[in-house]
């Protein structure tokens, strides 16, 4: 099928004002019939995201007590549950049922250690998807929520680190149907074992969930929505006037990820790659611009795609035809 896969990253899906932003975003094209969601992200109201408040509600206190933050686990508790009463109470939603099972969630006794840490991470991406879709549904788009648990997204038993069972690709292949005009709406970041146990992926696992999806569907293209307008040709908040890279390879941004490029999870382009889906970076903020799209190959070639920049560290790296050339510098300053 001709379908996009949209990803919304924590900035993209932080309060309602940025929700209503990707409603709008959805509804303008009806390729887009995936969409990841991830946590709230950091907002005017709160300075930590709601992934580092639920960890530090897991851990009892010891994740912000490590960064020197004071913040304790019952201060933890109050922000998460006022943050998601809030988005209920802006976007006019029915907030009783989702509250009450997220506070049941929350307090969840049977579980501890990195089971305990597994599930409570997992909390931000699955009641924030179950907002949106119904923001949504009361909106006029025919979304159906899909879960991880539901459609067995599977992750081996490594729970704080999960990786994809291969599995998973098939459970997705036959659990997406398409019918008419629906949109389905996933929490990204977590599956589920094959015990039926909640785990999670490395932070910035929504970028993963986004990319394996797109591949077990043979999607046409994976929109990876964000609050940047692309990969930028050197650091923006060194250089002002910086241009966004209209087209990179998928090796051209490996090099530059490992040199200091952090736009998205790089192991969410590996099977991307190996069906030969574009990439599309874009920004919630600027839906006009066109963003950054990564390919197998590109053409023309640009004479420079971009500077990255890492402490105590140069990479220069020069392709021409018949020449490969790579030189590493490491400076002491």
């Amino acid at each position: 099928m001709d379908i996009k896969v949209c990803k919304f990253g924590g900035s993209s899906v932080k309060d309602s004002s940025q929700i209503k932003k990707v409603f709008n975003i959805v509804k303008e094209d009806k390729k887009r019939r995936v969409i990841v969601v991830s946590a709230p992200g950091r907002d005017e109201t709160y300075d930590e995201k709601i992934t580092d408040h639920l960890l530090n509600l897991a851990t009892n206190g010891i994740h912000f007590f490590e960064q020197k933050i004071q913040i304790t686990p019952k201060q933890s508790y109050d922000v998460i549950i006022n943050k998601f009463k809030k988005l209920c109470d802006d976007l006019k939603i029915e907030k009783t049922g989702i509250l009450k099972d997220l506070k049941a969630d929350l307090d969840k006794k049977n579980l501890s250690g990195v089971k305990k840490e597994a599930f409570l991470l997992s909390r931000g991406e699955h009641y924030n998807a179950k907002i949106i879709n119904e923001y949504f549904k009361i909106s006029g788009l025919n979304t159906k929520l899909k879960l991880p648990e539901d459609f067995k997204f599977i992750l081996n038993e490594n729970f704080c680190d999960g990786q994809i069972e291969n599995e998973t690709y098939k459970n997705i292949e036959t659990n997406f149907s398409f019918k008419d005009d629906e949109v389905y709406i996933i929490p990204g970041f977590y599956g589920v074992t094959k015990n039926n146990e909640i785990a999670v992926m490395s932070r910035g696992g929504s970028d993963l969930t986004g990319g394996e999806i797109a591949y077990a569907l043979d999607a046409d293209l994976y929109e990876n929505w964000t609050d940047t307008n692309g990969v930028y040709e050197v650091d923006p908040r060194i250089i002002n006037d910086a241009n966004v890279i209209p087209r990179l390879t998928f090796k051209e941004i490996r090099l530059l990820s490992s040199k200091g490029f952090n736009v998205f999870h790089f192991n969410a382009m590996l099977n991307c790659k190996k069906s030969k889906i574009p990439i599309n970076i874009r920004n919630t903020n600027n839906p006009s611009n066109k963003g950054t799209m990564i390919l197998n190959e590109r053409v023309p070639m640009e004479d420079l795609v971009g500077i990255a920049k890492l402490d105590n560290m140069a990479s220069i790296h020069i392709q021409k035809n018949m020449l490969g050339m790579r030189l590493v510098l490491l400076l002491n300053y």
